[in-house]
């Protein structure tokens, strides 16, 4: 999954993501081969962030797995410029938004993302 047309798509979701919780932002991280956290993209203020951590030094994130099938792909991360403490609703809401960005990213990768045992997405 890669490409301007990519990008464009991901920083979509995203901005839906962040609209629908009600946030500042959202950010999105895969599983590379070596299972580590990789940077896919976040929203900010002024858009679409590449390669980089754009969640605020000080407010509160609430990061919740991406899980496709049995396998931790992911994480995706929204967060608020000023502290905040997360309801049991609000948690839920991550969570669903979640299973919605899993489903994007298998129709992004033409189906479901190819997944080894231990979770990592090529």
């Amino acid at each position: 999954m890669s490409g301007p047309g990519v990008e464009l798509l991901l920083a979509n979701v995203l901005r839906g993501v962040a609209d629908l919780s009600g946030v500042d932002g959202a950010a999105l991280r895969l599983l590379d081969d070596s299972d580590r956290l990789r940077m896919i993209g976040a929203t900010d203020e002024d858009g679409w962030v590449l390669a980089r951590d754009a969640a605020p030094l000080s407010g509160s994130v609430l990061s919740v797995p991406l899980v496709e099938g049995r396998e931790v792909i992911g994480v995706l991360s929204l967060y608020t410029h000023a502290r905040h403490r997360w309801s049991r609703s609000e948690v839920e809401k991550g969570a669903r938004l979640g299973e919605i960005v899993v489903v994007a990213l298998e129709a992004m990768a033409g189906g479901r993302t190819e997944s080894s045992a231990s979770g990592q997405v090529r």
